[in-house]
């Protein structure tokens, strides 16, 4: 049996089979529970009070709710069904042969995480993440494990992913800046982890998990873990946590800007969403309409990596003008429309981002004017006021 978990705390694909209890409380009684025999799509939380609600489905094990604050396995009496589960009766009745369980052992536990400070990390320290989607394991903090994503539903991680987390912040940089990442050695001696490299995304930027991303619910293990290492102060994080809950967070794939002239990747044929976080400044920026030419749609698709800039033009001197400089092609651009070339220009690494007026039937070169209302959230974030 198939069942799309739809409903609050989770969200993702399991495959379930119901069989005849044979826990101590239903000992004499016909009653049958449910079976995880494997998770299809990654489970994923979409309550932040997770952790009290319900138990995440592990392979193997029953199906777990919360019963008058005691986890418990969902069971059904099959002589005192509701109305919703009378067919389950006569399909099964205590004339049929008895159903063998799956043996209830729970899943051998991998040692925990201890650390994600690479000055301190421990052989047991070493994760193996290699050719899956979606990896549980343990971590030393209040609130026990970690999920990690490959990326997306569809995504795994690459053969070979097997070496140690641990949290990377350049100084030179913002304190948000800060990620958890994966630092890919050949074994589990911490002493190989200088010449290590850290495991790459598949747009080729380091796979990691975002400080921003550490104050979601899922993620709060490893947040709890950063503080127990004194890598992040306390107040820098609640300071952030204010922050984040303030903002409308818009697209949920939007990338993160943590100085204006990060570069950040857009797809030509979706609009542009960038979340601006630092810590005088939290929101999203969105331009949802600047790839939408001829006739309010896309003309061109590909992705391309760019950034924001001072403006260097000379009609923008004494401006506080930005423009959008292309940085690289990271998927081949193709037209959408044949009159793709008389809206947008042609992108080209290196060049800055310029769109036709057709009316005036010349090339003009996209700018923003920060000093106009619509841009106050970005002229703060360039800390231009």
């Amino acid at each position: 049996m198939r069942v799309h978990m739809r409903r609050r705390p989770y969200i993702g694909r399991v495959l379930l089979r119901f069989e005849r209890s044979t826990l101590q409380q239903h000992a004499g009684t016909d009653t049958v529970v449910l079976r995880v025999l494997k998770i299809i799509e990654p489970i994923r939380t979409t309550d932040s009070n997770y952790d009290m609600r319900a138990s995440v489905p592990v392979e193997g094990m029953l199906l777990e709710k919360l019963r008058r604050g005691v986890r418990g396995p969902i069971s059904f009496d099959l002589n005192n069904l509701s109305n919703n589960m009378k067919d389950l009766g006569p399909f099964v009745n205590p004339s049929m042969p008895y159903i063998p369980p799956v043996p209830s052992v729970r899943p051998r536990r991998r040692v925990p995480v201890q650390t994600l400070d690479p000055r301190r990390l421990m052989p047991t320290d070493f994760v193996d993440v290699s050719n899956q989607k979606y990896v549980v394991l343990p971590i030393t903090s209040p609130t026990s494990d970690i999920n990690l994503l490959a990326g997306s539903t569809c995504l795994r991680f690459p053969p070979h992913s097997h070496g140690f987390l641990y949290y990377r912040r350049e100084p030179s940089l913002p304190a948000t800046t800060g990620e958890v990442r994966l630092r890919l050695t050949a074994s589990n001696d911490p002493a190989l982890f200088e010449s290590g490299t850290d495991l790459v995304g598949r747009h080729g930027r380091p796979w990691g998990i975002s400080l921003p991303q550490l104050l979601n619910s899922c993620n709060a293990p490893l947040k709890e873990r950063l503080l127990l290492d004194k890598l992040v102060e306390p107040n820098f994080i609640r300071t952030l946590e204010t922050s984040w809950a303030n903002m409308r967070t818009g697209n949920k794939r939007a990338q993160t800007l943590h100085r204006l002239e990060d570069p950040f990747e857009v797809s030509l044929n979706k609009p542009l969403h960038v979340r601006l976080i630092a810590p005088h400044c939290t929101g999203p920026f969105s331009l949802p309409y600047l790839f939408k030419k001829s006739g309010n749609n896309y003309v061109y698709t590909g992705r391309m990596q760019v950034r924001f800039e001072r403006s260097p033009l000379p009609e923008h001197v004494g401006t506080n003008t930005v423009v959008l400089r292309i940085l690289k092609i990271t998927e081949p651009i193709q037209a959408l429309s044949p009159i793709a070339a008389t809206c947008i220009k042609m992108p080209r690494e290196g060049a800055l981002f310029t769109y036709i007026n057709r009316r005036m039937r010349e090339e003009c070169i996209f700018s923003l004017d920060l000093d106009n209302p619509k841009t106050k959230l970005l002229k703060l974030f360039a800390r231009l006021v």
